[in-house]
């Protein structure tokens, strides 16, 4: 895996974010890391994530909307956003795909099964042409 992917984690419990940081870190991954959905809006601003894992439930502005308002800015349309919550309803999981995620994937997370997820559509993102 390259060393040049940058994964956006978003997440309000900073454990959750500490625990993904050293599993993606160990998958050779750069990370960077947001609190809650504003913030997500203003870190992928900057380092422009190839791919974002964001909570669904979180203060200010949860996953979905953060979901939403990522996939109208500019890098954001095409990227991989995978919606993590332990919200395990069909709903929640319409609510997430409507709102633009690539997937939802549930807590607890298998990070084993979800490395495998990421490596494979940061594969496929690098077979994508650049603009």
């Amino acid at each position: 895996m390259a060393s040049t992917w940058t994964v956006l984690i978003v997440d309000d419990d900073p454990a959750m974010r500490q625990l993904g940081r050293a599993r993606l870190e160990k998958l050779g991954l750069i990370v960077t890391e947001a609190a809650d959905g504003k913030e997500a809006l203003e870190v992928f601003k900057q380092c422009q994530a190839d791919l974002v894992l964001l909570d669904a439930s979180m203060p200010k502005m949860d996953g979905f909307e953060a979901c939403q308002r990522i996939r109208k800015l500019r890098y954001g349309e095409d990227i991989p956003i995978i919606m993590v919550t332990a919200l395990a309803s069909s709903d929640s999981a319409k609510q997430a795909i409507a709102a633009g995620a690539t997937e939802f994937v549930t807590k607890p997370i298998n990070w084993a099964d979800l490395g495998e997820r990421i490596r494979n559509y940061l594969a496929y993102r690098a077979t994508m042409p650049i603009d």
